[in-house]
Formats: structure tokens, C-alpha cells, sequence
């Protein structure tokens, strides 16, 4: 048999026609296709609902954890301005409490030293008889040159008899780098004279209110009682200058 050269020759394959099983055929994958379609539509929207319900319940729970927190911090806010207000309502009570002690305190010992004052004036075996320059004090005012002073003079002993006689008194401190002496009735408008008369069974308080000069810095306060009579006596005594100080033993 004589083969024909130049051409490639294809086999051909012959199928029977059948129009309606394909179209079957396509109807079923296409049916596939829209079932594929459908589901994964409606899982994706289930699926987004609930990411959306699960969202909606993280913001609630966030929300109402976010109030609670909200609570709680103000309740600590007002709990620690309770406290700190408390702390010093405490701090003022317990320095109130303590300033009231303190004064009681120095009233305790002011009363004590009266007292003891008293109790040498009216009994001669405790102190020595006589005459005495008992205490001296100066107290600031708010002006800081203005001051009170109080001297106070005692009989201790025999007291059915009267005292009698004149005091001076003098402050010594430093002006312009020199000591100075500077008499009680130049810096007390209450003082008309350098001798202080006196004249008691007991004691006596000699007050003064006094301006000291500027510039003058004080040092000390010098006093001297001279009593007459036949009981007569000289005692003298130098005070620093600054609280009260109370002296028994004089010279005479």
C-alpha cells in the first residue's frame, strides 16, 4: 500500500451525540458551583454576625469594666482625701492636744515657782530674813524695742512690820561699740525718778514699760534697794537680761 508523504495524518475518535446528557452534565456542575457559592455567602454572614455578636459583647464587658474601674478609682480618690484630711484634722488635734499641754505645763511650773516664792516670804526658816530682791522679768512686746519689766521686792522674816525705802534700777548693755548704763527712768514714761520709793508688809512689784534705744544692745539689769528704819539694809543684784529669774540669795 502506497503511503502518502508530505502530510501528518490524525487519528479521529467518534462519540455519540447526546445534547441533553450534556446539558445535564453542565446543570449539575453548575448547580455544584451555586451551592458552593450559597454556602460560603452564608457562612461568611454567620460567621460575620457572630465575629459582630463577640465584638458587641467584648465592647459591653469593656465598657462596664472600664465603669467599675472608674468606680473604684474614685472611691480610692475620696478614701485617700478622707484620709488626708483626717491626717490633718489628727495633726491639728494632736498639736492642738500638745500646745495645750505644754501651757498647762508652764502654768504647773509658774504656780510652783509662786508657791515657792510665797512660801519663803511667809516662812522666815526657809530663807534668809530681810530685805531681798526676789525676781525680775522682761517680757518682749510686738514692738521689738518695747518691753515690760517687773521687779518685785520681798520681806522675808518678820513680817508684822513694814519696809520702807527707795530702789534704782539701771540697763547696762552696748551702744556705738561702748558700755553703757542706762537708768530705768529714761527709757519708762511710768518712772518719774531714779530713786523708786517703796513701802510693804510682804512684797511689792515695781512694773515698768520700757523703749530702749536703737542701737542699744542689752546686756543686764542692775537693782539696788536701800531700806530704812531700824532694820535698815542695802541688798543689790545683777540680772542677765532675758526670761524670768528668780534670785534668793542676795547681798546685803
Amino acid at each position: 500500500m502506497a503511503r502518502v508523504k508530505g502530510s501528518k495524518q490524525e487519528s479521529l475518535v467518534v462519540v455519540p451525540h447526546t445534547p441533553l446528557q450534556n446539558f445535564i452534565h453542565r446543570l449539575f456542575i453548575f448547580s455544584v458551583i451555586l451551592a458552593a457559592a450559597g454556602a460560603g455567602y452564608w457562612y461568611g454572614k454567620y460567621s460575620g454576625f457572630k465575629i459582630r455578636d463577640e465584638a458587641v459583647a467584648l465592647v459591653e464587658q469593656l465598657q462596664y469594666s472600664f465603669q467599675e474601674k472608674t468606680l473604684r478609682l474614685e472611691e480610692a480618690n475620696l478614701r485617700v482625701a478622707t484620709l488626708e484630711k483626717g491626717a490633718e484634722v489628727d495633726k491639728k488635734a494632736n498639736e492642738e492636744i500638745r500646745q495645750a499641754v505644754k501651757n498647762l505645763k508652764d502654768q504647773v511650773a509658774s504656780l510652783q515657782e509662786e508657791v515657792a516664792l510665797y512660801k519663803g516670804i511667809m516662812t522666815p526658816s526657809l530663807s534668809v530674813g530681810g530685805l531681798t530682791i526676789q525676781e525680775l522679768s522682761v517680757d518682749p512686746t510686738a514692738d521689738p524695742l518695747r518691753f515690760r519689766m517687773k521687779i518685785m521686792l520681798t520681806q522675808v522674816g518678820d513680817n508684822r512690820s513694814f519696809v520702807k525705802g527707795f530702789a534704782g534700777v539701771s540697763i547696762i548693755g552696748v551702744q556705738g561699740g561702748e558700755k553703757v548704763a542706762i537708768l530705768l527712768k529714761d527709757v519708762s514714761d511710768g518712772i518719774s525718778d531714779t530713786d523708786i520709793r517703796f513701802r510693804y508688809r510682804y512684797f511689792q512689784d515695781i512694773k515698768a514699760e520700757i523703749v530702749l534705744p536703737e542701737n542699744f544692745s542689752p546686756e543686764q539689769v542692775y537693782v539696788v534697794a536701800q531700806s530704812s528704819g531700824s532694820r535698815a539694809s542695802r541688798v543689790e543684784k545683777y540680772f542677765n537680761w532675758g526670761p524670768k529669774e528668780i534670785n534668793v540669795n542676795v547681798g546685803q
